[in-house]
């Protein structure tokens, strides 16, 4: 009958191995964000450039995903950069907390353009 019995030196070791590991990856979910940006095609990106509609389900296009970012460097745009310098064609960056709510975003047309008072995208200054 196998009742409870205490942990033998080997087994207590592996236990706090395993404790430790956890707690370090929860220490570091918590004070980290996951990016999730997406790249895309040459031709959908030739299409962005010049005024075409994006088709926004294409197969070509990737969406992709960057664990355990900084949020001082997502703020500052470093990761934004770094992605540009990658891939070059970002359409859009999202940060999430670890909570799964939205912590940054950001859009291409949105950094190229303001919306005025009525509405409408003019081009920023």
């Amino acid at each position: 009958m196998p009742g409870n019995k205490p942990f033998t030196r080997e087994e207590f070791r592996a236990y706090l191995k395993e404790r430790d590991r956890k707690h370090k990856a929860y220490d570091t979910t918590q004070r980290t964000v996951k990016v999730m940006y997406k790249s895309l095609c040459p031709q959908c990106e030739y299409n962005a450039e010049h005024g075409k509609k994006i088709i926004y389900n294409c197969p070509h296009c990737k969406v992709r995903y960057w664990n355990n970012c900084s949020k001082q460097q997502v703020k500052s745009g470093a990761i934004l950069k770094s992605l540009q310098t990658n891939y070059g064609n970002i359409e859009w960056m999202k940060a999430y907390n670890p909570d799964g709510s939205l912590f940054y975003q950001w859009k291409r047309h949105e950094s190229r353009y303001k919306q005025d008072i009525d509405g409408k995208w003019v081009p920023r200054d």
